[in-house]
């Protein structure tokens, strides 16, 4: 057994066979250069009909994670082989859900990396690591993983373990702009023990022009929320409250969970 973890693409080995020949790293770079404007509204509300692309969370708004494509079946899945495979650089877990628009897949990894790739061919685009502390991991169930990203209007948006939402370039992968979404309290107590913190693993949403984060501290008997900002650019605003970090949270739900007083 091969000791690294990978992401596999999968191709269908009938008829016509060989689509990825067609397709090489210039036609990568070229689907990529088209703007990638998938990510407008009105495409992903009308998802359940695009059988080419997997757009957001879960395929649709319904995230039903169902997909009409009906050229595998029962009597020819036995026939699937790898079209391609990606190294990664990592051997930590793997949960997120790759998004595919316009023959680019985006997915992260955990800590919050991104990674774009040709689908077709598997080639590398671009990559983004956000570089933050490792030892953020202490603060989760699970790890360091991250479920997902989301690509609206040439941006691919991913939430980083240690709280940060950054909108990227779907092109290039040049960071545009970058918001922490989590209350940050000191590391360590007077007496030096170490404080638990809020983090972000789960995928973000856009909606309607505005990305919507989930911002978690279950695992440590905190209150989680959620926040929504300007998908375009974020905004800075005295108006926001306590704790919200100072940036335009359009709004702001508590979960209805127990929650532990703010050291």
């Amino acid at each position: 057994m091969r000791s690294k973890v990978r992401a596999l693409g999968i191709g269908l080995l009938v008829g016509s066979v060989v689509m990825c020949a067609r397709y090489g790293y210039a036609r990568d770079h070229a689907l990529a250069d088209k703007g990638r404007t998938a990510k407008a509204s009105g495409r992903l509300l009308s998802a359940d009909r695009d059988s080419d692309d997997w757009m957001t969370y879960g395929r649709t708004y319904s995230e039903q994670r169902y997909s009409p494509l009906e050229q595998v079946t029962d009597q020819n899945v036995s026939k699937l082989r790898p079209a391609w495979e990606f190294d990664l650089d990592t051997f930590r877990g793997q949960e997120e859900t790759p998004l595919v628009v316009d023959g680019v897949m985006d997915f992260p990894t955990p800590w919050g990396k991104v990674f774009a790739l040709g689908a077709r061919t598997g080639k590398l685009l671009w990559s983004y690591d956000p570089r933050g502390p490792k030892d953020w991991a202490a603060n989760g169930c699970c790890g360091p993983i991250n479920r997902g990203v989301a690509v609206w209007d040439g941006k691919v948006y991913v939430g980083t373990l240690n709280g940060h939402l950054v909108a990227l370039d779907a092109r290039s992968g040049k960071p545009l702009w970058d918001v922490l979404s989590i209350p940050r309290y000191p590391m360590y107590t007077r007496s030096g023990e170490r404080r638990a913190q809020y983090l972000v693993d789960g995928a973000p949403r856009v909606l309607k022009g505005e990305v919507i984060i989930g911002n978690g501290g279950g695992d440590n008997d905190m209150r989680g929320y959620i926040s929504a900002y300007d998908a375009a650019i974020y905004r800075r605003t005295t108006a926001a409250r306590a704790g919200s970090c100072g940036v335009s949270i359009l709004f702001r739900v508590n979960l209805l969970v127990p929650a532990r007083a703010a050291p």
